[in-house]
């Protein structure tokens, strides 16, 4: 779709850290001045530091002079060149800045991961017809969702620039490769249903938006390999690449940060990396290092202190996780960044942290309001709120689940909102094929039928899990694989289900009227297994910082030089993954980036 570039202008009146005072343009909460925190006893043993409980934090690398073979001067170093440290070198090299970018990524092999672009009000959906949307509205819901723990500043600022990010993004790439918006759509509820397109999906408990950019290449059916598989999320971020550059950032390969540069005040001043032949080369800044290395999912000892609950819930099921003990010194989601930032006098957020975990629903219509049951067959929870699924499913007896529908499914699945993992009615390639392959399902009995996915961007396991369908709830339950008394509580549960559905209140769960509707043959259902969840796919905590992304030390002042942005940054999310929108975790890196981007350009 052509489109002119788009200029983002909001008023600017934020106050800076000390070292980020000058107006960028950038719609931002105001930071809090700097002052000394008050010390004094709070029982317990006292701490210099709050890195000293930090089993996981090895040794900080020494680097003798004499061992660096090369050194660069720029203004601003961005270690990690993903989807935030793309974003921040293009914003910061269009502000006129002399921009580095360090990964350890080859430049024939870069990739990036992921599919979906989570943003709020940009005006290509506003165009579309949808919101615009109240940004207080949506900081209660993500405020809400992560139990008050998110920094609210760091949210907003998500909120308010989303949008200008992603129109900003989709104008480089209609320009440069018109081809990759060829299959991409945003995701949308069926608005046959949901007809004020002005408002959000009120699922009840919880409300979801449109704005998830779902970045498709070809619409194949071929089971898929790895996330995003048929993703043009790459070709979008290389179109910003090209712009950084020719606004001449310079990024280097090949590189594996290390440790940070520091003065004698501590303030940050470069970073030292190495590369493939173990030698040693220093990156000075002299306005500002960006941390932007991922995750740290790949680290056992910093899994084990931050996601015990993700462990234990594996162990639940058999599963002995995280329990090595070498720490990659780089790579993907190694949490090198988040080591270099603590080396370098920050701290990790407080938890329980939160991570986009491997929870999911079964079948192709994806967290549709449906009824579930457990492997007993009985009901557990509110179907109708998504922020409550993965964790409800993860504590039901071990073994299967299931969700059932009746005749209806259709009127049923139209009333999914547009959370993460929900229908997409934006496909409409996908619409078309689930309900060309559910006429299949009841024909093909006991072995039932794969429908094909209408959520995901690749057609992944998670697109081949087959539907069920028969003429009688016992008939059902036994080719889900339900037995003895199981059977019978299946067949109670249905029928207690359509009494609460005739009587319009769920006196059991208190799921909205809105999205009970009675289950009636021929019935269908299709099954997961509890096993399969409660791993975590992304973590989702980092660093303490200011609303400039400025890295925060045990006194909460900032230290000078340092920001860390994507996950590297924390108290973007707490609890659990927010299923207000698909994306989100992208779609907040990328702006992360944004937003630091102009930031750090203007010190």
């Amino acid at each position: 779709m052509a489109m002119d570039r788009r200029t983002f202008v909001t008023a600017a009146g934020a106050a800076m850290s000390a070292t980020a005072l000058m107006s960028t343009g950038v719609a931002l909460a105001d930071a809090p001045a700097e002052e000394e925190a008050p010390r004094g006893p709070m029982g317990g043993e006292p701490l210099a530091s709050a890195r000293e409980l930090y089993e996981w934090l090895p040794q900080k690398p020494e680097i003798p002079a004499d061992q660096i073979v090369e050194t660069y001067d720029y203004d601003v170093v961005v270690v990690g060149g993903g989807h935030s440290g793309t974003q921040c070198a293009k914003e910061a090299a269009k502000a006129g800045a002399k921009v580095a970018v360090i990964d350890w990524q080859s430049q024939d092999f870069f990739m990036f991961y992921g599919e979906d672009i989570g943003t709020f009000n940009s005006q290509y959906v506003i165009n579309m017809g949808y919101g615009p949307y109240d940004e207080q509205d949506i900081l209660a819901q993500w405020e809400r969702t992560g139990g008050y723990r998110p920094n609210p500043d760091l949210v907003l600022t998500y909120i308010r620039n989303s949008g200008a990010m992603i129109d900003d993004a989709l104008a480089l790439v209609a320009e440069r490769d018109p081809d990759a918006l060829t299959n991409m759509n945003v995701q949308q509820p069926d608005t046959a249903y949901w007809t004020d397109k002005s408002q959000p999906c009120d699922m009840g408990n919880f409300k979801t938006y449109v704005g998830t950019f779902c970045m498709r290449s070809e619409i194949l059916d071929e089971i898929a390999e790895g996330v995003g598989a048929y993703s043009t999320i790459g070709r979008l971020e290389d179109c910003c690449r090209e712009f950084a550059q020719e606004n001449g950032a310079e990024w280097h390969y090949d590189l594996w940060g290390e440790v940070l540069v520091q003065d004698e005040t501590g303030a940050v001043t470069g970073v030292i990396a190495k590369n493939d032949d173990d030698q040693y080369v220093q990156f000075n800044a002299s306005k500002a290092v960006v941390i932007a290395c991922g995750a740290f999912q790949n680290n056992a000892p910093m899994m084990r202190e931050f996601y015990n609950e993700n462990r234990e819930l594996q162990a639940k099921n058999g599963i002995k996780a995280y329990a090595g003990d070498t720490i990659p010194t780089s790579g993907r989601d190694s949490g090198i960044g988040h080591r270099m930032g603590c080396w370098a006098g920050g701290r990790m957020e407080a938890g329980p942290m939160a991570s986009l975990a491997n929870v999911s629903a079964p079948g192709p219509f994806g967290f549709a309001p449906t009824l579930v049951l457990n492997r007993n067959g009985k009901r557990f929870m509110n179907e109708a709120d998504f922020n409550a699924m993965g964790n409800m499913i993860n504590r039901q007896p071990k073994g299967l689940y299931c969700n059932v529908f009746g005749a209806n499914w259709r009127e049923v699945v139209a009333r999914s909102g547009t959370n993460h993992g929900g229908t997409d009615f934006g496909q409409e390639t996908y619409v078309a094929q689930w309900t060309e392959d559910m006429e299949k399902v009841l024909e093909a009995g006991a072995n039932g039928y794969v429908v094909r996915h209408g959520c995901l961007t690749e057609r992944a396991d998670m697109g081949q899990t087959p539907v069920y369908g028969a003429n009688t709830l016992e008939e059902l339950a036994t080719y889900m694989g339900y037995e003895g008394e199981a059977v019978e509580n299946f067949v109670k549960s249905v029928e207690h289900y359509n009494e609460i559905v005739a009587a319009g209140i769920d006196s059991d769960y208190g799921k909205d009227a809105r999205f009970l509707l009675p289950i009636e043959a021929p019935y269908y259902g299709s099954v997961s297994d509890t096993s399969t969840q409660g791993g975590s796919a992304i973590t989702l905590g980092g660093l303490v910082t200011d609303a400039t992304f400025n890295v925060l030390d045990d006194n909460d002042n900032g230290i000078p030089g340092l920001y860390a942005i994507g996950n590297c940054c924390g108290q973007r999310f707490s609890l659990t993954y927010p299923g207000i929108l698909a994306g989100n975790s992208i779609g907040m890196a990328m702006t992360n980036g944004y937003v630091c981007g102009q930031i750090v350009a203007a010190l």
